[in-house]
């Protein structure tokens, strides 16, 4: 289950760029990036807080839906 969770947004994270070179510019691809990286953090935070209070099971499941 964590790696099908997992593995997909590590890849997308990592190629990104490679996806959409053509269709995009280098500075909507930064914010981008930017944007991703910040809410990465936030949901870091925010997810592992929430799984103190409320278990591994019931946080994880509705992030794997989304």
């Amino acid at each position: 289950m964590m790696f099908n969770g997992t593995f997909f947004g590590i890849f997308i994270a990592g190629n990104y760029k490679i996806i959409n070179l053509d269709n995009l510019s280098d500075r909507v691809l930064t914010y981008a990036g930017a944007i991703a990286a910040i809410g990465n953090a936030i949901s870091r935070i925010l997810c592992t807080t929430l799984q103190d209070k409320y278990g591994f099971k019931l946080i994880y499941g509705p992030i794997l839906i989304i």
